[in-house]
């Protein structure tokens, strides 16, 4: 069964205070559209292997792509049951093995 998860306006805002200052320029003027953010989340949330289980709340790793830059790493907070994702902050920065 595949799971649609959808962000919360408290996801939403926590993306405007934790992620969108880490992004470059472009990309920052281009999450300035709340749209625009809705569908990142959605695209990022849905590529997750998600499994209804006992617990309904449960923490994910994704990455999420900046431009020019090295991947973040999130942390997801999501409520399987519900469909929702309920919060987001990031982990820090992907680094290349030299």
């Amino acid at each position: 069964m595949v799971i649609k998860i959808h962000p919360t306006q408290h996801a939403l805002d926590q993306f405007e205070k934790r992620i969108k200052p880490e992004l470059p320029p472009s990309q920052r003027e281009r999450m300035s559209n709340r749209n625009n953010v809705r569908r990142v989340l959605f695209s990022i949330c849905n590529k997750l292997s998600l499994i209804n289980t006992d617990s309904t709340k449960k923490h994910f790793e994704a990455l999420f792509y900046r431009h020019g830059a090295p991947p973040l790493r999130l942390n997801l907070v999501i409520d399987v049951d519900t469909g929702t994702l309920i919060t987001l902050w990031h982990l820090g920065v992907v680094r290349r093995k030299k």
